[in-house]
């Protein structure tokens, strides 16, 4: 009698909860945009030390309980959509947030802090570890991000309200396509000619004689990040929610841009509009770019920062969904605009991000000639059509863009992408007669230096000065 009642019970409970994750608004109005034989509910578990299974929370409790595990393995049993078993391979994203950032909210009470910590639960890696594989997600309240294959195909993780984190949380898994069109506003042009880094260095001192290769070396764009009252109002999203949208959509396109073009994102600053619009939503992209730059310019110009990025849910017109000043990185005036669609299609806002931050670094539209780097039948990062209904996610820039990208890197006018984040210029290290950061030598200045030393700085990551 005590056994029935137990399963009872057991089955009861059971019954309970699928009823409630059945009837959660958020999962029934995320659930009926998808097409039917097209998703499934998954229970993601982690397998940890030993093989051990465990829920999918990645906080390292023992170490602290902000802070999480920077290598994580993922599985996600899938009897339909993928038919496999999915293995992630992940790690944390260490350069997307750091400890300097700062959060703001501005309220009808004006500027403040969060009350509590913004956690880095940020991963990136890939399935079994193949490397031509590309997974982002976020684990802040369960998996949620995407999971693409090199044939194009994609995948979503979503977690379901409901549950715990444990090993039967469940998540649908989902396949991914874009179901309205989206192109780009920007205007573009040919980049300004800039004059080398070599000129310059040379023309202010017969000292230094500067080799450059950096198209090899890692960038880093530093980003200030705006999410407006629109994209906090429309999704009724809470502070939580429209911070882990905005950084996972950057998240994603930091894997993106890093793959590349090596060019890491890193979000130095970030502010939540919770009480008004502070620049006004036009039909006209453009007219709310100017806005957007003139609000920058006039109210965060304090924060240094490589270029900034407005999250919006505003309307545009002719499908138009992304802006940015172009080839304007490293300037004050460096800012693009992207719009969330719903709360729930990052990777789509991944894809604006990406593209506008194209855009400000000096990366123009693909001609009809340019293919991409593995795939020539997929689409890439750069086309002004940047979704139409049915197409795939895009997650690989076309070889035009990666030979424009090594152009451009030869104009100082992206020098600030050689330092890391909350670092200065790499120029300043060399020569202070002081061992500084990644170098193994330092002479210092010409007078205290040997007549022939050669200095080799691995902080300057593929300067080389010869002092003569």
């Amino acid at each position: 009698m005590l056994l029935f009642l137990t399963i009872w019970i057991t089955l009861l409970a059971v019954c309970e909860t699928k009823a409630n994750l059945r009837h959660s608004q958020s999962n029934k109005h995320f659930i009926s945009q998808l097409d039917e034989g097209t998703f499934e509910i998954v229970h993601p578990f982690q397998v940890r030390d030993k093989k051990e299974r465990i829920g999918i929370d990645t906080h390292n409790y023992f170490l602290n309980a902000t802070v999480h595990y920077k290598h994580v393995v993922i599985v996600i049993r899938s009897n339909t959509v993928a038919g496999v078993r999915l293995k992630l391979v992940l790690n944390l994203n260490e350069n997307i947030l750091l400890n300097e950032t700062k959060f703001k909210r501005l309220d009808e009470n004006g500027v403040g802090g969060l009350d509590h910590v913004v956690e880095n639960c940020y991963y990136q890696g890939t399935v079994n570890g193949d490397s031509s594989s590309f997974v982002a997600i976020s684990t802040c309240s369960g998996l949620w991000g995407i999971i693409t294959f090199e044939n194009g195909t994609s995948l979503g993780i979503w977690p379901l309200d409901g549950g715990d984190k444990g090993r039967r949380h469940p998540h649908v898994l989902y396949k991914i396509k874009w179901t309205r069109d989206a192109s780009c506003g920007a205007v573009t042009q040919t980049p300004v000619q800039f004059l080398p880094l070599t000129n310059a260095l040379e023309q202010s001192s017969s000292l230094l004689k500067i080799k450059r290769d950096v198209s090899r070396q890692s960038k880093y764009l530093e980003l200030a990040v705006i999410a407006d009252h629109t994209y906090m109002k429309e999704f009724n999203l809470t502070e939580d929610e429209g911070i882990e949208f905005a950084i996972l959509s950057i998240n994603i396109a930091d894997l993106v841009m890093s793959r590349d073009l090596k060019m890491h994102l890193s979000v130095v600053y970030m502010e939540l509009w919770l009480d008004a619009q502070r620049v006004d939503i036009h039909n006209d992209i453009q007219q709310t770019l100017s806005g957007t730059v003139d609000y920058t310019t006039g109210h965060i110009y304090h924060v240094e920062k490589d270029a900034s990025v407005l999250f919006t849910a505003g309307f545009f017109a002719n499908s138009e969904m992304l802006s940015s000043t172009f080839s304007s990185v490293c300037t004050a005036r460096a800012v693009g605009i992207v719009k969330a669609i719903d709360a729930y299609s990052v990777h789509n806002t991944a894809q604006f991000v990406t593209h506008v931050l194209g855009h400000v670094v000096g990366i123009d539209h693909d001609s009809s000639e340019c293919t991409c780097q593995q795939h020539n039948l997929l689409p890439c990062n750069m086309n002004r059509q940047i979704g139409a209904i049915g197409s795939p996610f895009v997650w690989q820039f076309s070889k035009c863009s990666v030979a424009r990208m090594q152009n451009l890197l030869q104009s100082e006018h992206v020098q600030c992408l050689l330092s890391r984040p909350f670092q200065t210029s790499r120029l300043y290290q060399c020569g202070n007669g002081v061992v500084d950061g990644e170098e193994e030598c330092d002479c210092g200045r010409r007078t205290n230096a040997s007549t022939h030393a050669v200095i080799q700085s691995p902080a300057l990551s593929g300067l080389t000065l010869n002092v003569s």
